[in-house]
């Protein structure tokens, strides 16, 4: 804040950040109004060096001249607005509580500033929804962020120009099993993806198959009434003591009253027999949940384990699907 302040130009950094955040009364266009306030400032200032620097160690952001930091301070935020928009509107990743990084941002927004903020071509999308979808499950940015983001710039110039960024083969599939034996938490980027790739699904109400509204307050914890257990906690204790519910497989997104007076500790064959005499829609509020029948996938036996196995094979085709997108040449 103290390098780049500047009364002649009244900036001021701190102040231009809670702005971003939270709008002024002369502009409401901001962060919160599009429920991506859990941005940190750090982020916002590798988004501004990104654009200025190509790169965001911290050794080049000191490097960064107040002039330069100051000219590049509403470009770099038009273009974070346009990415998180994309993430909003093409990703379909409604809130930043579910990123499984926050520094996913700076190559988005250097995208948007690479093109002057244009809408993407549809190969275009794709590939970026390609490189989310593979820097979140390569846990990509859990250690040496900054120099990885740097790398990744190159990457997102390539789609910005018209090109195909090359990745591992290993790190654009995966199968069933591993998604089987993922452990649920909120503070694990592979899990957050898997979270991102639900909620991009519109994920609709048990009860009335009206689209479940996702809120950044109530996503911090593992313990939110958002997260359901689709095979209760309670019920499984006292059921099948010898297995955890914890997996993500049996992680649904829902809102909190269903989860609370809906659902509660019953067995799914029960809490579903009752929901499908409320909602004559209840099967496709399941497909968008990626639960196909409950017949198939062991809902309507109490089968946990073929559950798991359905819905994780289910999830890995999807993220697959996203990993190996068809772009036209």
């Amino acid at each position: 804040v103290a390098m780049t302040y500047d009364d002649k130009r009244h900036f001021d950094l701190a102040e231009k950040y809670e702005e971003l955040v939270d709008g002024t009364d002369e502009d409401d266009a901001c962060l919160s109004k599009a429920k991506f306030d859990t941005i940190p400032e750090t982020t916002v200032m590798q988004a501004v060096s990104a654009i200025t620097a190509k790169s965001i160690r911290a050794k080049d952001i000191l490097k960064v001249k107040r002039d330069d930091f100051i000219s590049n301070w509403e470009p770099t935020k038009a273009s974070l607005f346009m990415a998180v928009d994309f993430l909003r509107s093409e990703l379909k990743i409604p809130v930043s509580q579910l990123l499984p990084y926050n520094a996913i941002l700076v190559p988005l927004a250097y995208f948007f500033h690479v093109t002057k903020n244009k809408k993407p071509a549809k190969s275009q999308i794709l590939l970026l929804e390609q490189f989310f979808y593979w820097s979140g499950l390569a846990m990509r940015y859990t250690s040496a962020a900054d120099s990885k983001v740097g790398e990744d710039l190159k990457k997102i110039a390539e789609i910005a120009n018209g090109g195909r960024p090359t990745y591992s083969s290993d790190e654009l599939h995966y199968d069933g099993q591993v998604i089987e034996n993922t452990w649920f938490s909120t503070g694990n980027a592979f899990c957050k993806t898997i979270l991102c790739l639900l909620a991009s699904q519109q994920p609709k109400s048990f009860d009335t198959n009206g689209l479940v509204i996702l809120d950044n307050s109530n996503l911090k914890i593992a313990s939110s009434r958002n997260y359901h257990h689709f095979f209760p906690r309670d019920y499984l204790r006292k059921k099948r003591p010898d297995r955890e519910a914890n997996w993500i497989a049996n992680i649904t997104l829902i809102d909190a009253y269903s989860n609370k007076h809906t659902i509660g500790a019953k067995a799914p064959s029960a809490y579903i027999r009752s929901l499908m005499k409320a909602n004559s829609k209840l099967k496709s509020a399941l497909r968008s949940h990626l639960i196909r029948d409950p017949e198939t996938f062991g809902i309507m036996d109490d089968d946990y384990d073929l559950f798991l196995a359905k819905r994780s094979a289910f999830i890995a085709d999807r993220l697959n699907e996203k990993l190996n997108p068809e772009v036209g040449g």
